[in-house]
């Protein structure tokens, strides 16, 4: 109960602290806090997901595994601001970071890696959640195709005296239980793929605004704008991908784990079959 109760009050206050991150600018020392606490979850969420032999008991983990998206996505909004605000004098240290990781030193050469680089972890992220996407559908089709059957083959049990009816009403609410989480998990890796593609708009925004403020209102040429803006664009995305890389690729496991050990249960349940017969 008690922990039901902090999941509702963190859903409750998760909405009043994404309003109020969109309204109010954040100094670049507190986004780099929000950034590392959001990469820190993230990979909370990756090894729950590899260690956890229970995950699909949780019906919460879904939502869970959707927070790093919403809030890496409102940390991007933030970020942005401040880049396309301060520019040069930006000094938000992870963001700085990344930048100098992936795109070097600021030459023009280093750029032009950096963001090929840039566009090439996109590209695979985004493959990365179509795939993810396929599998939760095609978990959820077959999960919601089979759960007829099972409830049959529950009642025939109870019918049967095989069980009682504490235990039937168990087995259906845990079979329940698991359709509602292979929807869940289907329904956060479609929100996964439209983010994707709103963060990839939101980029190309980014740069281009960032390239008009700097031509328009700071008089500089192209080349230095793109010089001034891109580096802290890049790290921006990279730091708002890692955690949805954690996320998509934990979702990936979970799935592929689970139907593995249906799998093989069934082929358990086969095999002794097999051998009574003989």
């Amino acid at each position: 109960m008690t922990d039901r109760i902090v999941y509702r009050n963190v859903l409750i206050l998760m909405p009043v602290a994404i309003i109020g991150m969109l309204i109010f600018p954040m100094p670049a020392l507190l986004v780099d806090a929000l950034i590392a606490l959001n990469l820190f979850f993230a990979l909370i969420i990756f090894f729950i997901a590899f260690r956890s032999k229970k995950i699909h008991y949780f019906p919460e983990s879904p939502t869970f595994v959707l927070l790093p998206l919403v809030f890496s996505l409102i940390l991007n909004i933030s970020a942005a601001r401040l880049i396309l605000t301060k520019g040069t004098d930006f000094d938000g240290w992870l963001i700085r970071s990344g930048s100098s990781l992936v795109a070097g030193s600021g030459e023009i050469v280093h750029l032009v890696a950096g963001f090929v680089t840039f566009v090439s972890i996109i590209v695979v992220l985004m493959v990365c959640i179509k795939k993810a996407v396929r599998f939760a559908e095609v978990a959820a089709r077959f999960t919601l195709d089979a759960m007829p059957g099972k409830q049959m083959l529950i009642d025939a049990e109870l019918r049967s005296g095989t069980i009682d009816e504490n235990e039937h009403n168990n087995q259906k609410m845990a079979l329940q239980e698991k359709v509602d989480f292979y929807c869940s998990l289907d329904g956060v890796c479609k929100i996964f793929a439209k983010n994707e593609r709103l963060r990839l708009i939101f980029i190309i925004v980014t740069i281009l605004v960032g390239i008009f403020i700097g031509y328009m209102i700071y008089e500089k040429t192209i080349i230095d704008a793109i010089k001034t803006y891109l580096p802290f664009i890049i790290g921006n995305g990279i730091l708002s991908m890692i955690p949805v890389f954690f996320c998509i690729v934990s979702i990936n496991f979970i799935i592929v784990r689970l139907n593995h050990r249906e799998y093989s249960r069934f082929n358990f349940f086969k095999a002794e079959k097999s051998k009574r017969l003989r």
